[in-house]
C-alpha cells in the first residue's frame, strides 16, 4: 500500500482555497486532509505572527523543495510563496516535510 510521501512526491499541483485566500497549485494535494490542513494552518499562523492579514494577501502558492538542484532528489520540505495584492515580491514561509515552519523571509517586497 502506498504511503503519503511517495504520493506527495508524485503530486504536482492543485488549486485550493483556505479562509478566503486563494492558494495556487498545491503539492500538498496528495496528503491526507488533516495533514494538508496542518500545513496550511502553519502558514496562516506564521503570517499572523508577522501581522500579515488576509486583506494583504493576493495568493499563496506552495512549492516542493527537493534535495538536489535538479528537483529529482528526495522531498525535504515545502515553500509557501505569499504574494501581496499590491506591489511586487513575496513573503516565503519555509516548511519541513512535517509542515513545521523552519523560516520566514521576504523577497522583493515594495
Amino acid at each position: 500500500m502506498p504511503t503519503a510521501r511517495p504520493l506527495l512526491a508524485a503530486a504536482l499541483l492543485l488549486t485550493v482555497a483556505c479562509d478566503g485566500v486563494s492558494f495556487g497549485r498545491d503539492p500538498l494535494a496528495q496528503l491526507p486532509p488533516r495533514e494538508r490542513q496542518l500545513c496550511r494552518d502553519a502558514v496562516n499562523d506564521a503570517l499572523a505572527s508577522k501581522n500579515v492579514g488576509k486583506d494583504w494577501i493576493e495568493s499563496i502558492r506552495f512549492r516542493e523543495v527537493r534535495g538536489t538542484t535538479r528537483g529529482r532528489g528526495r522531498l525535504v520540505g515545502f515553500e509557501a510563496w505569499v504574494r501581496p495584492k499590491e506591489g511586487g515580491g513575496a513573503i516565503v514561509v519555509e516548511l519541513s516535510v512535517a509542515c513545521q515552519v523552519t523560516s520566514i523571509w521576504a523577497r522583493g517586497l515594495r
